[in-house]
């Protein structure tokens, strides 16, 4: 039998598109967000970047385990975030505030954090940087209590705001 370029072009992409629809045939649904993670079940703390990151579950974000002690103004916070480096990765930044308000548990306070969290260093004696800028004055950004979970805009230039990085998810616009 002879095979043209155009046969084995067309056998070619046969095969990868029933490639293609098998693996699919596999594959999970879209997550269901109304489930939760109980407890210590959502936290994995990630040894491939030597313990110093936790993937939450629950919304597939990779977390700093310990939130930066360093108060800074919001241009230096996502700095830091962008020169970040632990585990030898990079691609670190401020979260949004729809991400810093997925960490918050009501039922709990200082710090607003679910149970059995692995987080150390939560100051809550300051408000986080997010990097959503308030849609209604460029010059404001939103930042987190983890007193108990309160959503604030503050000034950019305000240097009395904690910076605690994040990796992965969409980032999406920085403007709400």
């Amino acid at each position: 039998m002879v095979f043209t370029r155009t046969t084995l072009i067309r056998a070619a992409l046969l095969g990868l598109s029933g490639l293609l629809f098998a693996a699919g045939a596999g594959a999970q649904g879209l997550k269901n967000w109304g489930d939760q993670i109980p407890g210590t079940a959502r936290w994995k703390v990630l040894l491939e970047f030597d313990g110093q990151a936790v993937l939450d579950k629950e919304t597939e974000l990779v977390w700093e385990k310990t939130a930066s002690t360093t108060a800074a103004d919001w241009t230096t916070a996502r700095a830091i975030c962008a020169e970040k480096s632990i585990g030898n990765r990079r691609a670190w930044r401020l979260p949004s505030f729809f991400e810093l308000a997925s960490l918050v548990d009501n039922s709990h306070t200082n710090p607003a954090l679910p149970a059995g969290h692995p987080f150390v260093g939560v100051n809550v004696g300051i408000t986080y940087w997010s990097g959503t800028t308030n849609f209604n004055n460029g010059a404001q950004a939103w930042s987190m209590s983890f007193v108990d979970g309160t959503l604030f805009t503050e000034t950019k230039t305000n240097s009395g705001e904690g910076v605690w990085c994040v990796r992965g998810g969409l980032a999406g616009p920085t403007i709400y």
